[in-house]
């Protein structure tokens, strides 16, 4: 899975962990979204941090809405995509305030388990932002596919890669 940035004067292809490893900017999250989706998809998909899920939703995010590979897109909700995802993370926000007097990123990883079991539950007195659950399985969605969606990611489960999407150029061999 690449990325399409922009560096310097040339164009060039990074994978999402190589864009973040470069600091690339965010063109349409706020620091704000981006810490919030970055310790959210790690507490749901360990490795989603390091393999750059804030860049991977970003630069989906600033795609064409026709050509984002984000999985809300199949499931009728209408661009911008930003509004699903900023509703999300001030939804995710004002519920661990309520709840524990802090912002999800630094809750505990017993409380981060405790949030993410009252998401899958729907069990989230005060939520006001999208459905809990949608906005749950839609960042998880995003942190399986930059951890497991790659070659790299078939093979540390064990299994062979085939692409159901044939990247740019094909397969190498």
């Amino acid at each position: 899975m690449t990325i399409s940035v922009g560096l310097a004067s040339a164009n060039g292809f990074l994978t999402p962990a190589e864009a973040a490893g470069l600091g690339i900017p965010l063109q349409i999250l706020s620091k704000k979204e981006a810490t919030t989706l970055r310790s959210f998809g790690e507490a749901i998909v360990p490795g989603s941090d390091k393999e750059g899920l804030v860049h991977f939703i970003d630069n989906q995010l600033a795609q064409d809405p026709n050509d984002c590979m984000l999985l809300l897109k199949y499931f009728q909700i209408r661009p911008p995509y930003i509004d699903f995802y900023r509703s999300g993370c001030i939804a995710l926000f004002k519920y661990c305030q309520a709840h524990y007097g802090q912002e999800f990123e630094y809750l505990s990883k017993a409380e981060k388990d405790e949030v993410i079991k009252a998401l899958i539950r729907g069990r989230t007195e005060g939520w006001q932002g999208p459905p809990a659950f949608l906005f749950y399985m839609f960042v998880r969605s995003d942190a399986v596919d930059v951890v497991y969606g790659t070659p790299e990611g078939f093979e540390k489960l064990d299994i062979p890669y085939m692409a159901h999407i044939l990247p740019p150029g094909g397969m190498a061999t």
